[in-house]
């Protein structure tokens, strides 16, 4: 069974450098940076939002817990930071070692219990010069 814990101070370093690495990433395929520039970008943007790290106002981190295997990922939630009324699920993590368990699917159940919604789906296509 999948449980969500609040995250402690000592795993947010951790959580955060998963979180950067995974927004250079994404960032980097998405187009949005060049690959050698998404790691510094990510970081900049990623502490820009969370100056204050895991006491930043506003945003909650968890930890992902299977019964059988302790933690297996981590959930960063908080306000959107262009409309105070919206929240949005920032980064949802499973460790690779775990995926494909169907651990983050039981994780999003919870949320979608709390009721959040998919919100937004970015799709994109490489041409061919």
């Amino acid at each position: 069974m999948v449980s969500l814990r609040p995250m402690q101070t000592q795993e947010y370093l951790r959580f955060e450098e998963y979180a950067i690495r995974l927004y250079a990433d994404e960032s980097a395929a998405a187009g949005r940076v060049s690959r050698e520039e998404s790691l510094k970008w990510a970081e900049e943007e990623t502490r820009k939002i969370l100056a204050k790290g895991i006491e930043t106002s506003n945003h909650l981190f968890y930890v992902v817990e299977d019964d059988s295997a302790g933690s297996v990922g981590y959930i960063w939630c908080g306000q959107d930071p262009d409309r105070e009324t919206r929240v949005f699920l920032f980064t949802i993590l499973i460790f690779e070692e775990h995926q494909n368990r169907g651990i983050g699917y039981q994780a999003m159940q919870l949320y979608r219990k709390m009721g959040y919604r998919e919100t937004d789906l970015v799709m994109s296509k490489e041409l061919q010069e």
